[in-house]
């Protein structure tokens, strides 16, 4: 597999690069197999077990045919499994946080969790709001899910705000989570990493 424009190549040989219209079949399957495999337990299993692949692809396909968007999505490619992983970000959506950028999905494969590659889509992300002058960012994470926040908290998140969202017709509280400075945070991952 060669290296596409703008990849980076991190752990465990995963590459980092911008997602293509292609990938959008893969992206969805991951998406929804970590949503299954992430939130069961947290929401209604119906809400899980009614997830579609052909209308979460379909969404993504949207999203990545939109060259004029502000968002953009990064995948983690590995040459056995292909993506195994994504992260969508852009401008924070809300409007109300005193951050610049958001990371608004990141997702990888339960498979391929704990080797590397979620902190490679976070600094992924970062790298490119930072290039598009974004200096702060968030993400949100379900409250119950503890795997994700401690995550989050070793990435170098600090808990922002709080707020509840509604999924599936069930009010479900989440934590924001925010680094105030991108670059600052981006030498210290790279430092810890190294």
């Amino acid at each position: 597999m060669g290296d596409s424009p703008g990849a980076v190549v991190g752990v465990n040989a995963a590459i980092y690069r911008d997602a293509t219209v292609e990938d959008a079949p893969a992206i969805a399957r991951v998406n929804i197999d970590t949503w299954r495999t992430t939130y069961r337990g947290i929401m209604p299993d119906a809400a899980l077990d009614a997830l579609s692949y052909a209308h979460s692809q379909a969404n993504w396909c949207r999203v990545l045919q939109n060259p004029q968007g502000r968002s953009f999505v990064k995948v983690a490619v590995d040459e056995q499994n292909g993506v195994v992983g994504f992260a969508a970000a852009g401008p924070e959506r809300t409007g109300k946080l005193d951050f610049e950028g958001e990371i608004y999905a990141l997702y990888v494969r339960q498979s391929a969790q704990r080797a590397g590659l979620g902190r490679g889509l976070v600094m992924a992300a970062a790298t490119k709001l930072l290039s598009r002058g974004y200096e702060s960012m968030v993400i949100w994470v379900l409250r119950d899910n503890q795997s994700g926040r401690a995550f989050y908290e070793h990435v170098g998140g600090l808990q922002v705000a709080e707020r509840e969202i509604a999924i599936a017709e069930v009010m479900l509280p989440e934590i924001g989570y925010g680094w105030r400075d991108l670059a600052s945070a981006l030498r210290q991952q790279v430092a810890h990493h190294d």
